[in-house]
């Protein structure tokens, strides 16, 4: 099964059965995700020309995994979009930024 399809839905803790990834709503900093038993948590960060993005890291990992964030334009555009982080090694942490004018409104962590 590709990653994409392993994508779990929802702003509240959602576990797909068979996938191993469960998701968190994107405020989640203190409600930690979980990819197979690790814990991981989002950062915000902000960029110097005032973009957005998160900063995930997984503790107790022993194998490597990738961030994703769902976008959100504020132009009232109401659209959208996805964007994906490097994939790092155990217990490093995978940063993903939205583009400028856009908020984070969604974070995940994926096995890579």
């Amino acid at each position: 099964m590709s990653v994409r399809k392993r994508l779990a839905g929802g702003a509240a803790a959602v576990a797909i059965a068979g996938a191993g990834v469960v998701a968190a709503p994107a405020t989640a900093s203190a409600a930690p995700a979980t990819v197979q038993g690790a814990l991981c948590y989002a950062n915000d960060v902000t960029g110097s020309l005032g973009h957005n993005g998160k900063s995930i890291y997984c503790e107790d990992m022993s194998q490597y995994f990738y961030g994703a964030i769902l976008c959100h334009k504020v132009d009232g555009s109401n659209y959208n979009y996805w964007h994906y982080g490097p994939v790092v090694g155990p217990n490093g942490a995978s940063t993903v930024w939205c583009d400028y004018g856009a908020v984070v409104i969604e974070w995940r962590a994926y096995f890579a």
